[in-house]
């Protein structure tokens, strides 16, 4: 865990994940490193801290809608 209690990283036998977070708390990356290779999942926020966006390790980007 880091300063702020949040779950920085997991180990699974060979294969590990790191978390990233911003100053607010938010999940900004999330990255899986198995056997030497890694690739990184971002994700960011709007003004009201909904999650906007996400763009895969491979690349593949996706938008989210919020409905009031």
């Amino acid at each position: 865990t880091d300063a702020s209690g949040r779950l920085s990283r997991e180990v699974q036998g060979a294969r590990a994940r790191e978390y990233g977070w911003d100053a607010a708390g938010r999940l900004v990356s999330v990255t899986d490193v198995e056997s030497g290779s890694a690739g990184t999942t971002t994700y960011g926020y709007d003004w009201a801290n909904l999650r906007r966006s996400k763009v895969t390790a491979d690349g593949v980007s996706s938008s989210y809608l919020w409905a009031a």
